[in-house]
């Protein structure tokens, strides 16, 4: 057979094929390619053209549909192509294979929800774990509506804006009138449709007395829209629904008896079913994470379409943002959190269609409104408490090396609390330069000791050095030299560590600066440019426990890295300190946590309300740059995190047989 082609008509180049096989797969998706990385929106760059060049080799993430890291680490050597997304269009068939031989970090529920934490998103295909754990979820769901022994106690208002979606509406009201929680009102706000939208779901309402439709007959956009609908709401309850999503016929039932379960939530919210395809019948993903303030503050994971408040919210005057176009549900669940508790219930009873409609707001209004707008106004509106009050005393030890400017950063975050009668600081340097030395004399006073080595000794020993200097009856709060805290955080974990005598130790979160290398290794489903929360770390698996009905208050941790860590002073003494001799400069941390968990059965809890930004490892990377003996300091401190033969004769500290790197 012969081929034909018109004269100087050449093949397409490989580089076109494969920009149009992403393009239209829809797993890449291009809003969230520029809003996670604005260097990209920045330089104007086609993000589809510019992910094929550049993005995959760089190993930045397609779109929060595709798991690069999982589909790489599952076929192994068995990736192909240099482009993770491109490999995975191009075999499918292969990837499915293997993927359900495969293993997930979890195998029941209470793990699969330590998991999700942190990487709310389960991509399809799906393995004998994920099956195991929705069957459980869907267990779940017939246990709340059970719970309400046919009782409907709760009004709901249901908000629905339209516009222009004559094709998708039929089935959304639908799904509300199938609903067997049949105490509700369904509110249609007609946002000047013109392809009889409006007309349509009159029609609905003339049957059904629970449909009202309010009608606009000029646009007034989404947010203006929901506002109405709220405005003329009478529920006790709301809930939303767009016009192009689906909800299962036990939504309200499910939601409403988790309301009743849990009196001091205000909002609850649940999972969802994804379809991210063009294939509307193609399930791409499950959607759920328990609540974690951190990361909603960082990248949203919750859609309006499967939370539900109580009208107490709205009665705070809490409202949808007019002046936004983009990401205006996000920007509303995070007014809310900031004044009510909400709570996530595991079950999945809707469906998110992400191409169901052709008007969506993702496809409708340009890109050009990254996350970082939205966290810039929150910074602006935090409120910091002018009186800071400590009820115990309380000792700051900050073990020192070089970094001054970020010393001096961390030092004056303190300042408001050296008013408190049973505050004080001490600083251990370990043989800085003269002028971070210079430095420290002249602020050493009453409220400031400083301890000036002639010898690094690495981290746990200067902080042992530090305590022993302390008053004896203070707790100890250890804080990174490159870290400097946020508000009344200390005075936060002080409180929270005195909840329980079963605590031990507090910690909040670590926020590192946008960019950061080692983002996403923490946090999965973090938006890398963006600060980040890498308290709950996915890499260092230190998530104990999540609550079944979690409202992200307290997460309890088996570890945590001592960057900055509250440690009761009864508790510091039982541990005899930080195990310098196992753990010159790290690993003693490791230690005491699982002495204080294992051997002395206290708890170690993760406080988000608590604050402390960290630049990560200032004093580190200045060590392996500047030190004149790279083997002696860097190698053996650092890597090795053993003790030279000098020092150990010094400080008396024994040889360990399984300690010989």
């Amino acid at each position: 057979m012969m081929i034909f082609r018109r004269r100087n008509q050449s093949p397409p180049s490989a580089e076109s094929v494969a920009c149009s096989l992403i393009r239209n797969s829809d797993l890449f998706d291009s809003a969230w390619y520029l809003d996670q990385y604005p260097d990209v929106l920045k330089a104007g760059f086609d993000p589809v053209l510019h992910y094929v060049r550049h993005g995959a080799l760089e190993g930045r993430k397609p779109g929060p549909w595709f798991d690069v890291d999982s589909y790489c680490e599952l076929m192994g050597d068995g990736v192909e192509n240099d482009n993770p997304l491109l490999d995975y269009l191009e075999r499918r068939e292969v990837f499915a294979r293997k993927s359900i031989q495969g293993k997930r970090g979890y195998s029941n529920l209470a793990d699969f929800l330590k998991v999700m934490l942190l990487n709310p998103v389960v991509s399809a295909p799906f393995r004998e774990e994920d099956r195991r754990c929705f069957a459980v979820m869907e267990g779940l769901a017939r246990h709340l509506v059970g719970q309400l022994n046919g009782e409907q106690p709760l009004k709901v208002s249901v908000i629905m804006p339209v516009r222009n979606r004559r094709q998708t509406l039929p089935a959304a009201i639908q799904s509300v009138l199938l609903q067997r929680y049949s105490n509700f009102e369904l509110i249609v706000i007609d946002d000047a449709s013109d392809d009889g939208s409006c007309a349509l779901a009159e029609k609905i309402a003339e049957s059904d007395p629970r449909v009202c439709v309010l009608k606009f007959n000029e646009h007034i956009g989404v947010c203006a829209a929901r506002n109405a609908g709220l405005d003329n709401s009478t529920g006790d309850v709301i809930a939303y629904l767009d016009s192009d999503n689906l909800w299962l016929e036990d939504y309200l039932g499910a939601s409403v008896s988790a309301l009743n379960r849990l009196p001091l939530a205000d909002a609850v919210y649940s999972g969802q079913y994804v379809y991210a395809e063009a294939d509307l019948s193609k399930l791409s993903a499950i959607r759920f994470g328990p609540m974690n303030v951190s990361l909603l503050e960082q990248h949203n994971y919750i859609d309006l379409n499967c939370f539900v408040h109580r009208r107490s919210v709205i009665e705070k005057k809490i409202r949808f943002d007019e002046n936004l176009q983009r990401l205006v549900d996000w920007d509303f669940i995070l007014k809310i959190s900031d004044v009510s508790k909400i709570c996530s219930i595991p079950v999945l009873l809707s469906k998110y269609y992400l191409h169901a409609a052709e008007n969506t707001i993702t496809k409708t209004v340009p890109v050009g409104y990254p996350t970082n707008r939205i966290l810039l106004a929150r910074e602006k509106q935090k409120k910091v408490s002018s009186e800071i009050q400590l009820s115990k005393k309380v000792c700051v030890i900050i073990p020192s090396y070089r970094a001054l400017d970020h010393l001096q950063k961390c030092v004056r975050s303190l300042a408001p609390y050296l008013a408190n009668p049973g505050f004080e600081v001490v600083i251990v340097d370990n043989n800085s330069t003269e002028d971070v030395r210079e430095y420290l004399r002249g602020i050493a006073g009453n409220k400031i000791k400083i301890v000036l080595n002639r010898t690094n000794y690495g981290f746990s020993y200067a902080v042992n050095q530090g305590v022993d200097r302390a008053s004896a009856d203070a707790d100890v709060v250890i804080l990174n030299n490159d870290a400097w805290c946020e508000g009344d955080s200390l005075e936060i974990l002080q409180q929270a560590a005195y909840e329980s005598p079963d605590i031990a130790i507090t910690i909040p979160r670590q926020i590192v600066p946008g960019g950061t290398d080692n983002i996403n290794l923490h946090v999965p489903y973090a938006t890398s440019s963006v600060a980040c929360d890498v308290s709950l770390s996915s890499h260092h698996r230190n998530i104990e426990s999540v609550g079944l009905f979690h409202d992200g208050v307290r997460v309890e941790l088996n570890f945590a890295p001592f960057f900055c860590a509250y440690i009761k002073r009864s508790i510091w003494d039982i541990c005899g300190g930080l195990d310098y001799e196992n753990g010159r400069h790290y690993r003693s941390d490791r230690i005491m946590c699982d002495l204080v968990r294992q051997v002395h059965n206290k708890r170690i809890v993760y406080i988000p309300d608590a604050k402390v930004h960290h630049a990560v490892q200032i004093s580190t990377n200045t060590l392996s740059k500047n030190s004149e003996d790279i083997e002696n300091e860097y190698r053996t401190m650092l890597v090795n995190n053993i003790w030279p033969d000098q020092l150990k004769d010094e400080l008396k500290i024994r040889s360990r047989p399984w300690d010989c790197s």
